[in-house]
């Protein structure tokens, strides 16, 4: 792994330990932070001064900023295999180009270059000079996002470690390159040298940073019910096991999802809420309305996340098993689908209804005048057996219409599954125009038909996620 670092150096960066008389057009004052060394008057002539007379004066040269924040990063890795220095460099026209760092930057690398502390632990030293724009972050930015990637366009400092000091110089340059760090920058340490210290720290704020930027992603991913997306956020153990759940429910993995919510109750602040969710889970155990309705729902949140295919694999589903309820009910009994016994239960549930499997046994099929195989539950079993019953059926009109648009775009699901393409919205809705109706109203009658509210589920668990960011 390389070590990078990146350092913005400011007018006041380069100080000298004496007054230097022997070199014309040299202005030098006291330096303002009351410590008994000299700093420059006029950083660009100076700077350029100091480093053409360099020989003459190296041993009086210091960096105070920049030079505990160098020994930070060896001291923690050992060396600094390149060393990126963002100097100013304006036209002589432009205003304050005095305060340009362009020859500061030549005296630091030429310090560090020849310092027996430094000359064998810092490698390449490369100079990154600014020269227009200096005060406009905007513009900074897009510099910053340049630099990151000219240094990042060779392949050995892809998995690198940088510590940024960004200190030196003008506000909108350090901004830009500590918010470029952040951005481009997994292992980034981010120094700051205080003044009342002689030592350079870290600062924790790429890691509250990237938490705030990860809480705000986490916020945006609810309001789409995308618990896949949270949990590859990795927020945090907690927000991952909740995110969990909803995202085991959302595939319908329903016990999987019982499974997450046991782990829950290993956080302690997550116990009253997993308890909370335990009890809609038990209440839905034995209730095949609640999971239907679950089912639902989830797809709902396919739609409104725009996944239609995967909205339109939920319907077919739903539209095998809407009428599942009516017929037990009908039937007396629970319907169990198990080809491993040959739906022994099935059939020994309709000999317990001789009348409805004599009906069944001589139902034809209209659309293609063909006999009902009644032999293992289906769809088309239960549309029989409600049809003669009909009358039991409360709202049984509305039911029909209900049936009618899902099989308009179930069949869509074949389409994906068959031929491997996907399914937009506008061939949802030109499959229900058949029926004289659209997706928006086919989910309003649906909403009213299982009695779809803001208290679900999914909302409860985004509600508990969104109370522990």
């Amino acid at each position: 792994m390389k070590i990078l670092m990146i350092a913005t150096i400011g007018s006041r960066d380069v100080k000298l330990k004496n007054r230097i008389d022997n070199i014309e057009g040299l202005e030098l004052r006291v330096s303002r932070n009351g410590q008994s060394v000299y700093e420059l008057v006029n950083p660009r002539r100076g700077g350029k001064l100091i480093h053409a007379n360099f020989n003459a004066v190296r041993n009086e040269i210091l960096i105070p900023m920049l030079e505990p924040a160098l020994n930070y990063a060896i001291k923690d890795s050992g060396k600094i295999d390149e060393l990126y220095l963002v100097v100013t460099d304006q036209d002589g026209s432009v205003e304050h180009s005095r305060f340009d760092t362009i020859f500061l930057g030549k005296v630091i690398k030429s310090y560090l270059s020849q310092s027996r502390r430094f000359k064998n632990t810092i490698g390449r030293i490369t100079l990154k000079p600014i020269q227009e724009n200096l005060i406009y972050i905007d513009s900074m930015y897009d510099f910053m996002d340049e630099m990151m990637k000219s240094i990042l366009s060779k392949p050995e400092n892809n998995d690198s470690k940088l510590f940024v000091f960004p200190q030196g110089g003008i506000d909108a340059i350090n901004h830009s390159l500590t918010l470029k760090s952040i951005e481009y920058f997994k292992n980034l340490v981010h120094l700051s040298k205080p003044e009342n210290l002689p030592y350079a720290i870290p600062l924790r704020f790429p890691a509250k940073f990237r938490g705030n930027f990860t809480k705000q992603t986490v916020i945006k991913f609810l309001e789409q019910s995308n618990y896949a997306g949270i949990i590859s956020l990795n927020y945090s153990p907690e927000i991952n096991t909740l995110a969990s759940v909803g995202n085991a429910l959302m595939n319908f993995d329903y016990e999987i999802s019982k499974e997450h919510l046991a782990q829950c109750f290993r956080f302690e602040k997550l116990r009253k809420d997993a308890t909370m969710l335990q009890h809609e889970f038990e209440s839905m155990d034995n209730d095949f309305n609640s999971r239907l309705k679950l089912f639902y729902q989830g797809a709902k949140i396919r739609y409104m996340q725009k996944a239609y295919t995967a909205f339109i694999i939920k319907v077919f589903t739903i539209n095998e098993n809407i009428l599942k309820p009516y017929a037990e009910k009908i039937l007396g009994g629970t319907i169990i689908y198990n080809t491993g016994n040959k739906h022994k239960e099935w059939n020994n549930l309709l000999k317990k209804n001789p009348e409805i499997k004599a009906y069944l046994e001589n139902y034809t099929i209209k659309e293609n005048n063909t006999k009902l195989k009644y032999n293992e539950p289906n769809r088309m079993v239960y549309k029989a057996i409600i049809d003669k019953y009909k009358e039991r059926i409360e709202n049984y009109d509305e039911l029909e219409i209900i049936l009618d648009n899902l099989n308009l775009i179930a069949n869509l699901r074949n389409k994906a599954a068959h031929e491997l393409k996907g399914v937009e919205k506008k061939s949802i809705n030109l499959a229900l125009k058949r029926a004289n109706t659209s997706i928006d109203e086919l989910l309003q009658r649906l909403d009213a038909f299982f009695k779809v509210d803001d208290h679900h589920l999914y909302n409860k668990i985004n509600k508990i996620i969104s109370g522990h960011l």
